[in-house]
Formats: C-alpha cells, sequence, structure tokens
C-alpha cells in the first residue's frame, strides 16, 4: 500500500486508525437511564467501575 505524501493526510490517517481501535471501549461509557418520567436522568456508572477496578488490577500485576 502507498503511503501518501501529504503530512495532514498522514494525521488524518493516523487520528481515523485510532478511533477504529478505541471503539470498542465504548461500551465502558456510562450509559443514561431513567426509571420515572419525573426523575431527573441518572447515568449507569457499574461497567465502567468493573472496567476502572480491571484496569487497576492488571497495572497492579504488570508492574508488581
Amino acid at each position: 500500500m502507498k503511503r501518501p505524501d501529504c503530512f495532514g493526510v498522514r494525521v488524518l490517517l493516523f487520528v481515523k486508525r485510532l478511533i477504529y481501535f478505541l471503539a470498542p471501549l465504548a461500551v465502558f461509557f456510562p450509559t443514561r437511564k431513567t426509571s420515572n418520567l419525573m426523575e431527573r436522568r441518572r447515568r449507569d456508572w457499574n461497567l465502567t467501575m468493573i472496567g476502572l477496578a480491571y484496569l487497576t488490577t492488571h497495572l497492579i500485576t504488570v508492574y508488581s
């Protein structure tokens, strides 16, 4: 595959590849939930906290 010569095109391709690589991590973003129309919207942080706990545990075991 031929590499583009323009610096701007290379940066754009790099950002595009980075977004495609990080897109599956969007699962860990908090989701909005509403239980009742009269209540305010809240976010469900459960999966985010599980992801942070897993990351912390992984980093501790790698650097120990």
